[in-house]
Parts: C-alpha cells; structure tokens; sequence
C-alpha cells in the first residue's frame, strides 16, 4: 500500500528532525492517529496527510495523493481556483468563490481535517482582507483565529520555532502586513530564518522563501536600509536562478539598482539591473511591474527608457523567446508566429557566429512546436527538426549520438526526431536514438550543472512510452524507477507523472494487479495540477478503459 510508504516517510523524517509525535501532530491529528499512520495501521484522509508532510517540509503530491470522494475533490478545486483568482487581484470573483467555499467546507464538516479545511476557507478571506486593504485591527484577530486552528499555542513573537505549512505561512505574511514597518522587518527576518531551518524539501520551501525574501528586501527599503537590501536581493536572485523561479527574479533586480542608485553609485549595472527586471516582468506578464518599474526608473532613477530597451541584445532575444512559449502554451498559434518573423527579422543577423546558430536553432524548436500544437504532417516537422539540428550538428550521424556531449537544445531536438520517427510508424528507430541519447548524458554531462534533469527526464518519459507500445515492460519498469528516483534527486518533478503513468502501465501488462491502479490514479491526478488536461484525459480514458482503474472522481 502507497500509505505504508508515506507512513514510514513521516516517522523518519520526524525522527531526523527530532521531533516529538505531540509536536508534529499538534493541531492537526491526535498522537494516537499519528502513530497509527506511522506503523502503516491507519490510512490517513487527504487534509491530515497533507498537512503532516506540508509541516515536515515536504510537497505530498509528490509522494502520494489520496482523493476520497467527489467532494473533497471539488473543495480542493475551489481552494485553487480561489488562490489564482487572489493572487490576480480578482477580489469581486474571489469573494463569490470564497462564498462557494464556504459552502463545500460544511459539506465535509463531519470528515477528519475539519480544522484543516476551516483554516484553508479562513486563508482565503485573509488574503481578500488584505488585498482590499480592510480594517488592520479585524484583518490581524482573523488571521491569528486561523494560525490557532491547527497552532493552538501560536505566538507571533516566537515564530522561528514553529513547523510553518505554505498555508499558514500564507496567514502569517497577511497578519505581518497589520504591523509598522519596523515589526514587520523583524517578523520576516524571523521568517527566512524558519525556512533555511525546516524546510528540507527546496520546492516546497520555493512556493514561498522567494515571496518572503521579497517582501524582506521592500520592506528594508522602506526603512533605507540599502546594505541589506543588496545582501537579500543577492540571496534571491541566486535563489531564484538556482530553483528556476523567475516570477521573483525582476523583483529581486530592481530593488538591486534602487539599493546601488540610493547608495550613489551611477554605474552600467543599475541600468541592466532596471532593463532585466522590466523584461523579467514582461515574460511573465506582469504589466504593472512593467508599468511601475519603467515609472520609477525615469522619474526617479533619470534613466531613459529607449536606452534600457537597447541593452544587451541576448536579453531582448531571451525574453522575446519566452513570449512565443507562453503564446504557444496558450493557443495563441498566430501570434506566436507573427512573433517569430518578428525575431527573425530585427534580433537574428545574416551571420554564421556560434551565437547565431544557437539562435536560429531555439527559433526553429519554437517553430516546431507551434507546428507540433496545430498538428501538421510529420513529414513536414520532421524537414523542420532536421534543419533545426544542422545549425549546430551539420553532419547528423544517428550511430554515433552517444558518443556526442549534449546541451538542451539538442536534447529536445532528438527528443523531437525521435516521435516523429515513431509517429512515421519506424518505432525502433526512434527508441535507439533516445537510448544513444540517455546513454550520452550519463556519460558526458556527469557534473550537476551539465546534467539536464528536465531534458533528460523528456527522453527517459518519450523513450518508457515507446518501449510500453512495443511490450518491453521489464526495460520500462527499470528505467521508470531508475528516472523517478533521479527526479527526487534533482528536484525536478515536470515528467514524473508522465513516467509514473508508464510504470503504471508496465505493471499493469507484466500482472502486477497490487501496484498499478494507485500509480495511475496519483499520475492523472498530477497531471491535471501541472495542467496538462488534455494528456491527463487520455492517460485517464486508457487507465479506466484498458487497465479497468476506477476513479474516484
């Protein structure tokens, strides 16, 4: 059972840590369920599991994901449909979902976790309070009333002991915004110290270490306290750069050059720092960064803008890329490609540089993939992906792919090769150009910063499925578990479901009817929170009607 697994996990995670049953349990569960849940006796509900590896530092999703019924389903949809439509500012639309919520928490009143979901509900109507801007004194009695569901004994003078899930951190930054500035700086301190402390899952602890190095840095500029402002802002760009969390990063610079232009200094770094931080912003369509850094930066800062918008080439090139992505992920074909012609016509100059070609090679992956995402023929992708590696690989040779060293480019372009192959119907082909591939990268890219693990866990996931269609089930079941456990090592979770639905299947045709139901179940589940619906309902359709998995929503 997946649960025995979890329970095993919790106890020597909390042993590690040193922990009591009483201390990880409190305000969530009663230490005889904890130590129920431990010896693998007791399968917990989703709001308890959660919470318990939430307070442990960890992301459960990752390990195992228990929907019981259609309701706990539904609340868990409201409870991240809410969050999205807060964090937009949304605040009318918020307040009826808040309202909708409400209503599905007194439906599972009765269910374990009652607390749990009450402080969830209690979050959202912080955050709505605080995006208003409502009354401090109200918004702060709210926001402890909440924190004392599941930490009775919460004291906000003494936060860097406590066990923070991301949710009652979520509380905590939105009752540290009822206090004067100087409180708040020392809150957040006391915040970052509690993070590097506990957290010891780093994308759990990326969710929110950003945002509150963030809010650390605005609010010590605030009190002009520059020396530390570079020293956070330093700590939060590497940070996010290291966790590939760039919705932070343009924030980070900026208040970077605020700090050296409010210190005196007028160098070159200030304008790239003002020009990076308001491209950032654009890639992640976040206009009114956009809008108030370019204000800032000419009104007070006396730079002009048609100069920042010059600087650095390779940032402009970057940033125009990353809006073709987000256009194509959004079904913006036409205007991904207008965008195309657009680069091709000012960014790409008529040179043969090493430069260049890298460049012209990224425009013809994008290329690709809007022609990938409008389903044109596979012998016209195939023409596309071929021109796409000459630019760096003149000679492709398909024998001796494993003897090559790798970047990303070229991992996603033989990737890309090799299901066009198997879509043309030559199945065999594309699995030895994949195996070449994997077998170059653990090879060649041996250093951590030369692995690749995304990439790599793209050719490992494409080269599982074509082993599971040509009945190779033994290859993809030591592969699969090879992947995931190099997933967990590089904290890098974009394919696992996709591999675990592989491994699921694999099962499933070898006779292994104790395992595969759960792994099918927990990969559709996530694949609908990493928002590949369209997959995660093929990947359904063929669990339910090949594999006769039921699911319970």
């Amino acid at each position: 059972m997946a649960f025995l697994y979890a329970g095993s996990l919790i106890k020597e995670q909390r042993k590690q840590m040193g922990l009591t049953l009483e201390k990880l349990c409190d305000g969530i569960c009663d230490i005889s369920s904890l130590r129920r849940i431990e010896s693998g006796q007791r399968t917990p509900s989703t709001f308890v599991f959660i919470r318990l590896m939430e307070r442990l530092g960890f992301d459960a999703t990752k390990y195992f994901v228990n929907i019981t019924d259609k309701a706990e389903m539904n609340f868990i949809d409201l409870v991240n449909e809410t969050t999205a439509l807060l964090k937009a500012h949304k605040n009318e639309e918020a307040r009826d979902k808040i309202n909708a919520l409400e209503s599905a928490e007194r439906l599972l009143s009765k269910n374990e976790g009652a607390n749990i979901r009450k402080q969830m509900v209690m979050s959202a109507q912080c955050t709505l309070s605080m995006n208003i801007r409502g009354n401090k004194e109200q918004r702060r009695a709210k926001a402890v009333e909440a924190l004392r569901l599941t930490i009775p004994n919460f004291d906000i003078g003494n936060i860097i002991e406590y066990l923070f899930t991301p949710i009652e951190l979520s509380i905590i930054i939105t009752l540290v915004n009822t206090y004067e500035i100087d409180t708040k700086v020392d809150i957040y301190y006391q915040l970052k110290s509690n993070m590097e402390r506990y957290f010891f899952d780093e994308s759990e602890r990326a969710k929110k270490y950003t945002l509150i190095l963030s809010n650390l840095a605005n609010q010590l500029t605030g009190t002009g306290r520059y020396k530390e402002v570079l020293e956070i802002c330093a700590i939060g760009i590497s940070y996010c750069i290291k966790n590939d969390k760039l919705d932070k990063l343009p924030n980070f610079k900026f208040m970077k050059a605020n700090a050296l232009f409010a210190e005196g200094n007028v160098t070159q770094e200030i304008e790239n720092l003002v020009a990076e931080a308001i491209y950032g912003s654009k890639c992640n369509e976040n206009f009114v960064a956009v809008e108030l850094f370019s204000s800032f930066a000419e009104e007070e800062m006396r730079l002009t803008l048609n100069v920042l918008q010059s600087k650095d080439d390779e940032r402009n090139f970057t940033a125009a890329c990353n809006t073709i992505r987000l256009l194509t992920n959004a079904g913006e074909y036409e205007q991904a490609t207008e965008k195309i012609n657009e680069i091709e016509s000012s960014l790409l100059q008529p040179s043969a540089t090493d430069n260049n070609r890298i460049r012209r090679q990224t425009i013809d992956i994008l290329a690709h993939d809007i022609a990938l995402s409008v389903n044109d023929a596979p012998e016209k992708r195939l023409e596309m992906v071929t021109k796409a590696i000459e630019h760096t690989m003149p000679a492709i040779d398909e024998t001796r792919l494993s003897l090559v060293r790798h970047n990303t480019n070229s991992l996603l372009l033989y990737n890309a090769l090799a299901n066009i192959y198997n879509e043309m119907g030559d199945r065999e082909r594309a699995i030895n150009i994949l195996r070449q591939v994997m077998t170059a990268v653990e090879d060649f890219n041996t250093k951590d910063d030369e692995i690749m693990p995304r990439e790599y866990a793209l050719i490992v996931s494409s080269l599982t499925t074509m082993l599971n269609l040509s009945g190779r089930y033994d290859d993809v079941l030591l592969l699969c578990d090879k992947a995931i456990q190099f997933c967990i090592n590089y904290d890098t979770y974009r394919y696992m479901p996709h591999i675990r639905f592989n491994k699921a299947c694999a099962l499933f045709h070898t006779g292994d009817t104790k395992h595969y139901s759960g792994l099918a179940v927990e990969a559709v589940y996530s694949l609908k929170a990493n928002e590949e619906h369209i997959y995660a309902e093929h990947c359904k359709d063929y669990a339910r009607d090949v594999m006769g998995v039921n699911f319970p929503y």
